[in-house]
């Protein structure tokens, strides 16, 4: 093994993903890779309830086991995390306009945060990341990229993004900015993450 990287594979396609990531075993699938020159073997994450009285709530376990041996990775080409970011922010901004636009403020400021954590120096803080830092591989515009990739997820089930709908024009635009930003935000986590190469 030479590292361990993130992979995200989508599995029904951008649209079809994104309207079902809500839901158990939706929303195409993330494996730990631990790569070995241009083939990978891939570690999936199982997860089930714990102890349901944790005082802290932390009441998920998760365990990996390896699903796939000698995955050939010469397909899987990943883009520059400033590519990434680029369109990540362009997207961020088209999205916040059309939400103001609906009035649809609590979705709007979550893409606001999102833009200004790709250029906050504490881009993780006061989230679900904000332990990591440059001790863990994570420089500034790592750390930057997952903290707007957090602030912008907002795909689920009831009451979440995905669970608008607009006709016509409105509903056409809605639906490309929505899969634009589903999958930049999954392209961004994996372009932050594998900045930390493990060798």
């Amino acid at each position: 093994m030479s590292s361990l990287r993130l992979l995200y594979v989508p599995s029904q396609g951008t649209q079809r993903d994104r309207e079902t990531v809500g839901l158990a075993g939706g929303g195409g699938r993330r494996f730990v890779t631990a790569v070995k020159g241009d083939e990978a073997d891939l570690w999936e994450a199982r997860w089930a309830v714990g102890d349901r009285k944790d005082p802290a709530q932390k009441i998920w376990t998760a365990t990996y086991g390896r699903v796939a041996t000698g995955f050939d990775l010469t397909e899987e080409t990943q883009r520059e995390p400033a590519a990434v970011r680029a369109d990540l922010a362009a997207t961020l901004t088209d999205i916040a306009k059309f939400a103001d636009a609906q009035q649809l403020d609590n979705f709007a400021e979550s893409f606001r945060m999102a833009v200004e954590r790709l250029a906050s120096t504490t881009p993780l803080e006061g989230g679900w990341f904000e332990k990591l830092d440059d001790k863990d591989g994570l420089d500034i515009p790592a750390r930057q990229l997952l903290g707007a990739a957090e602030a912008a997820w907002v795909f689920g089930a009831m009451g979440s993004w995905n669970d608008l709908s607009f006709k016509d024009e409105t509903g056409e635009i809605y639906n490309d900015l929505s899969n634009r930003l589903f999958a930049l935000v999954n392209e961004a986590t994996v372009a932050a993450t594998n900045a930390s190469l493990i060798p």
